[in-house]
């Protein structure tokens, strides 16, 4: 089996564990190397001490663990902290605290804080923007409890609550290694808390919000006493990855898990998709029809061939669930047996299309003959459904989908038509090598194209896709 320590921070009266976070473009996930079938447990350590402050309180811990695999069955359904069988957006762990200290107008006194009952349940947010949150989820009347010795009565307590924030995660300091660890830092606010009127508060017993980040524990007149950092300077704790069976760190990361290619299940090589790197090839065929106000409706047969890569890679940590998406650039397309309604019928002639701006050119400073290619790449999935990206909306842009349609003059008048612009196919995976490719689906959400200086060119019907050599299956996934 294989466990996954995760080191993390949150605070005096809670905190947070994870592994790994990601970017909210795309689908933040907490990541692991290996999922066994019974799941990673995940454990978390601070960096330094944790603070709490509000209402006329300071609590600060200097130790602090937040586990999955405890306090099951004692919170409630969706607020255990079970191990992970899969990258999630949320992780559920349950926080210990130990070696705190209070200090409030009647001095300074040792703290218990009791957590039984109560969880958190972590948000995973892109790395470096400071957007991830925890909420506190507690069983039916239960709260966390900071308990001062010494002063009877006296209990500051933290209940239910959701979307505190905010809390920030980075690959560090091992990034990239199969040691890859996690750097979370956190300075969070509006802590809803509650204080007994035995701590003598001005406020008495009544509620007060806190603010949580690092913490201080000074030496004063012989007596230890609590103090919270300065504004700008957050908690902070480490994430690791072990394995149980081994006892040998493995990586965890903050993966923001975008869409990237695989082939045959396995994920693409890393490649600049540039000379020597161009990806790996894949064809695509089948009939779409082009549906436009101006030029009524005409249906192809059409082939496409290209490269799909992982320009910064793919797959589970170290660095996979980092890297940007797939691209795709498409080399050569070619309709053919076309059919148009308002050319055939109305102008007596036959339907055309060809492919502008994909050949080769000279380049007219380098002097050097270079290929022409539509850009492409694979965009975050909404709703569970991935789109690939082809061409752009760019003015004058050398990359966009460029379509001549023409309809050659016979008895009456011509079609002399471009199209320009980008499409946003549905990816559908293919399930079989060969048999059951993958496919793009073109309707609705797949946008339309610029017909002259009208965006009319709606695009439907579907594309099968697969390696070039062999009729590999090629897919997508995250990450």
């Amino acid at each position: 089996m294989r466990t996954i320590r995760i080191l993390a921070c949150l605070g005096a009266v809670f905190a947070l564990g994870a592994i790994t976070a990601a970017s909210a473009s795309a689908s933040p996930e907490f990541d692991a190397a290996v999922y066994p079938t019974t799941g990673v447990e995940q454990k978390a350590t601070q960096l330094n001490i944790q603070g709490f402050n509000g209402g006329g309180v300071v609590i600060a811990c200097r130790k602090f663990t937040a586990n999955t695999n405890e306090e099951i069955g004692k919170v409630g359904t969706g607020k255990e902290a079970t191990n992970p069988k899969k990258n999630s957006p949320t992780l559920i762990v349950h926080p210990k605290y130990t070696e705190c200290r209070g200090t409030l107008a009647a001095g300074s006194f040792p703290v218990e804080v009791k957590t039984e009952g109560c969880n958190y349940r972590v948000h995973a947010a892109t790395p470096g923007k400071s957007e991830g949150s925890v909420d506190v989820v507690c069983a039916a009347g239960k709260g966390i409890e900071n308990v001062f010795i010494g002063l009877t009565g006296c209990t500051v307590t933290v209940k239910e609550q959701l979307g505190l924030k905010k809390i920030d995660f980075i690959n560090a300091p091992k990034t990239g290694t199969e040691t890859q660890e996690v750097t979370t830092t956190s300075e969070v606010a509006n802590i809803k808390s509650k204080a007994t009127s035995a701590c003598g508060l001005v406020i008495g017993e009544a509620e007060f919000t806190a603010e949580y980040r690092e913490g201080e524990i000074e030496t004063i007149g012989g007596v230890e006493t609590a103090k919270i950092a300065p504004a700008g300077k957050p908690a902070k704790s480490a994430s690791q990855a072990f394995n149980t069976a081994t006892s040998a760190q493995e990586a965890g990361e903050v993966g923001i898990n975008e869409p990237h290619w695989y082939e045959n299940h396995v994920p693409i090589a890393k490649q600049t998709g540039k000379s020597g790197e161009e990806g790996t090839d894949l064809i695509a065929w089948g009939k779409l029809t082009l549906t436009t106000v101006t030029l009524g409706v005409i249906e192809c047969e059409n082939e496409f061939g290209g490269d799909v890569y992982n320009a910064e890679g793919s797959g589970p940590p170290p660095g996979g669930g980092m890297a940007k998406a797939g691209e795709f650039k498409v080399d050569a397309f070619q309709a053919y047996d076309c059919t148009g309604t308002e050319c055939e019928t109305t102008l007596k002639s036959k339907q055309f299309i060809e492919s502008e701006g994909l050949g080769v050119v000279v380049n007219g400073t380098t002097k050097e003959a270079e290929f022409q290619e539509w850009e492409g790449g694979l965009q975050p999935p909404v709703s569970g459904v991935t789109r690939l990206k082809v061409g752009n909306k760019t003015v004058g842009s050398t990359t966009q989908v460029k379509l001549h349609i023409t309809c050659p003059k016979t008895t009456g008048a011509e079609q002399n038509s471009k199209a320009k612009g980008e499409l946003t196919p549905e990816v559908e995976n293919g399930t079989a090598e060969g048999s059951a490719p993958s496919k793009f689906n073109f309707g609705a959400g797949s946008g339309e194209l610029e017909i002259g200086t009208t965006t009319e060119g709606k695009v439907t019907g579907k594309l099968k896709a697969m390696g070039f050599e062999g009729g590999a299956l090629i897919t997508t996934a995250q990450p």
